[in-house]
């Protein structure tokens, strides 16, 4: 009897102990984290519905932690500013939400159209079954893609559902509307507003996607800079608008002698999706380092389920101009 009484005292200061340290770990635990997170970043890559203002949209965009407005009309210019570009292969391993596809495309031309392909789970850029990815899909989540290989269709990484939704001017305003998070005036003007804006024009689609465009959106792009590298940041604005009008003669005025005929030949080649992805990685690139000689803006592209980073490194010239050394 005196072995079994002092068992069960043991055992009781054990999940005395136990649930005592459980305690204070809930007590304390969630606030430290929390404490050290802003609400940004907590927000990273979700679309959020003002609920005390008109309902206004705004994406807060992963890469700079800021909130960018969006609406039916400027979506697909500030979505695809934002992007990062990815290939058909990748975009493949992460799952599709059927609601929101383009019924028309049959992307891999088999015969099938794409939103059966995704509803029966086939690929619907190339042969045979989907396969899945989960590691890039979670690398992924929040992001905007610009898909490279298909007129530069754009897709959203839903972060709640591990989804990739079609992001298209019909169906823009009811997609934000179903995946956006209700948030407060308070708590938005926690979250910094952004420093990129986006003049549209008008625009006609046509069925196969948003790249085919007879005359690509016009941007004007506010780098994140310091004053050493203010005219740096207007020659990489001034540069990737060229470049997405495609303008091979007005582009090469912003880069050195040295790289001109490689840029010249770089237009020649590049369709009119590849000059939007080109012009579009020069927008999203933000200053990495400055001199009062030199500049450097880098940005992050999606490639074999990795973000690579790209840089841009720009030169002052002797006549205090600034000039891209490279492309």
């Amino acid at each position: 009897m005196i072995f079994l009484k002092k068992q069960k005292n043991k055992k009781t200061i054990v999940i005395i102990t136990f649930v005592c340290l459980s305690s204070c770990f809930l007590v304390f635990s969630p606030a430290k984290t929390f404490a050290n997170e802003t609400l940004a970043s907590r927000l990273r890559g979700r679309l959020l519905l003002q609920v005390e203002s008109r309902g206004q949209i705004w994406y807060v965009n992963p890469a700079d932690d800021r909130r960018y407005e969006v609406n039916a009309e400027n979506a697909l210019s500030i979505f695809r500013t934002l992007a990062l570009g990815i290939t058909n292969d990748d975009l493949g391993k992460i799952p599709t939400d059927t609601n929101f596809l383009n019924a028309k495309i049959d992307s891999d031309g088999d015969g099938y159209l794409d939103i059966v392909e995704a509803a029966n789970g086939y690929n619907l850029f190339g042969p045979g079954k989907a396969i899945f990815a989960q590691k890039i899909t979670t690398r992924l989540r929040g992001r905007l893609l610009l898909q490279v290989q298909n007129h530069g269709r754009v897709w959203y990484v839903n972060p709640t559902d591990d989804k990739k939704y079609e992001v298209r001017t019909a169906t823009a305003l009811p997609l934000f509307r179903q995946l956006a998070l209700g948030i407060t005036d308070a708590d938005l003007s926690k979250i910094s507003p952004a420093t990129v804006t986006v003049t549209e024009v008008s625009e006609t689609s046509p069925p196969g996607g948003f790249g085919n465009l007879p005359t690509p959106p016009s941007y004007t792009y506010l780098p994140i800079q310091n004053d050493n590298a203010a005219s740096a940041g207007t020659v990489m604005s001034a540069a990737a608008s060229a470049i997405r009008r495609g303008a091979g003669t007005q582009a090469d005025i912003y880069f050195t002698p040295a790289v001109r005929k490689a840029v010249a030949y770089t237009m020649d080649v590049l369709d009119i999706g590849g000059k939007l992805l080109l012009g579009n990685l020069l927008s999203s690139a933000r200053l990495a380092n400055s001199g009062a000689t030199q500049a450097t803006y880098a940005t992050a592209v999606s490639f074999n389920g990795q973000n690579v980073i790209v840089n841009f490194y720009l030169q002052k010239q002797p006549d205090g101009s600034w000039l891209l050394t490279n492309l």
